[in-house]
């Protein structure tokens, strides 16, 4: 089917002018192709991780690995999706070559999230945890944290929830 801007629009739910790069926490939400229950399941009240959920969890602990000016904070993995924060502490500058203008090399929470969501399909297929299918729903959900009593709120929202894993970090926004 031909593109057709009356049809397809989608319109991004990103807050204009807004560096995503900047210091700061940011609440991301990150859910599963069509919903499907592709990381466990919950009984009694726990999340239980099944092999897939297991390595969610051990790629995103490896985000800070991969993004050095990076922090993580409280996460969960739940059957159909994951929420976590993240927490940018500072950009990554690279001075210019002679003649050449500056390369910033901060990455954006987009860049984190795509980086996180390509090594972990490539790492399921790659271990055949998960078939050659699609893991991820096209895009994320993100909220920029910018004050304590929010920070609180969500936290608290993280630590209530069946838990397969969670970070525990008591830092101050």
């Amino acid at each position: 089917m031909k593109y057709n801007p009356k049809i397809h629009h989608r319109q991004s739910v990103r807050l204009r002018n807004f560096d995503y790069s900047k210091s700061g926490l940011y609440f991301i939400t990150i859910c599963t192709v069509q919903r499907q229950m592709l990381f466990g399941e919950i009984s009694n009240g726990k999340m239980h991780c099944n092999d897939l959920g297991k390595l969610v969890n051990q790629h995103w602990q490896f985000i800070a690995d991969h993004y050095p000016g990076t922090q993580l904070h409280d996460f969960i993995v739940m059957p159909n999706h994951l929420h976590g924060i993240i927490q940018l502490v500072g950009a990554q500058f690279i001075a210019p070559e002679l003649n050449q203008g500056a390369i910033n090399l901060a990455p954006t929470i987009g860049n984190i999230v795509r980086g996180f969501k390509a090594r972990l399909t490539y790492a399921a297929h790659s271990l055949e945890i998960m078939p050659a299918t699609s893991i991820w729903q096209r895009n994320y959900h993100e909220h920029i944290i910018r004050n304590e009593a929010s920070y609180r709120i969500i936290v608290n929202y993280v630590r209530t929830n069946p838990q397969c894993w969670t970070k525990d970090v008591y830092s101050s926004v």
